[in-house]
């Protein structure tokens, strides 16, 4: 009962000094080269609102700021796990070898790593300042695929194991260079439950498939 409760349990949506906290986090962990910034609960359901609604408790130069973070996490999340894989591949690659040296000679092959190479780190780091890029280009108002937007950032893997594929999706949603109407015109709650903040980007499959 007590797990239940946790789970269903109120998580307040951030307030401005919850988002400007937020923010001055990420400044400090690039000017200190510092790792991910992880995305507080707060954060998430403050734009699970924007993708469950369709609507924005605060102005967008308020929000851009945070959509950058989200940007940064969501890609470094996935990073993180395929270096994890990599590092995991390579261990198993090395003992191979180990064994291969006892009976014969190993070639070994050089691999040059491009960003045209999809997946590749350099392919990653291109995409990632080209979101940025686009992200900036909305000065006066919210993308109009705001919505879209907020999904995948806050739960990409839902769709997308590969991250290539994910930034193509999400470079295509920038590249539509109109702006957000302002969205449903409805009170937005000071809070959310787990349970609820589990819902976004919850497509229900095709009845084609």
């Amino acid at each position: 009962m007590e797990r239940f409760e946790q789970q269903n349990a109120d998580i307040p949506v951030a307030n401005i000094e919850d988002v400007k906290e937020y923010i001055t986090r990420l400044h400090m962990t690039v000017e200190e080269h510092r790792g991910r910034v992880p995305v507080p609960e707060r954060i998430q359901c403050l734009v699970a609102q924007v993708a469950l609604q369709n609507s924005m408790r605060f102005d967008w130069n308020v929000m851009k700021p945070v959509y950058h973070g989200l940007i940064d996490s969501c890609i470094e999340e996935y990073r993180e796990e395929e270096e994890e894989e990599v590092k995991e591949e390579e261990e198993d690659e090395t003992t191979e070898k180990l064994g291969a040296g006892l009976n014969g000679t190993v070639e070994e092959t050089e691999i040059i790593i491009s960003k045209d190479v999809p997946g590749s780190r350099a392919y990653v780091d291109a995409k990632k300042k080209e979101l940025h890029g686009l992200l900036d280009r909305y000065a006066r108002g919210a993308p109009c695929m705001i919505q879209r937007l907020s999904e995948l950032l806050l739960f990409p893997k839902k769709q997308y194991q590969d991250v290539s594929k994910l930034l193509r999706s999400l470079l295509t949603l920038l590249s539509v260079m109109k702006t957000y109407d302002g969205g449903r015109d409805e009170p937005l709650a000071r809070s959310m439950t787990r349970e609820e903040l589990g819902r976004v980007n919850e497509n229900p499959p095709s009845p084609y498939l």
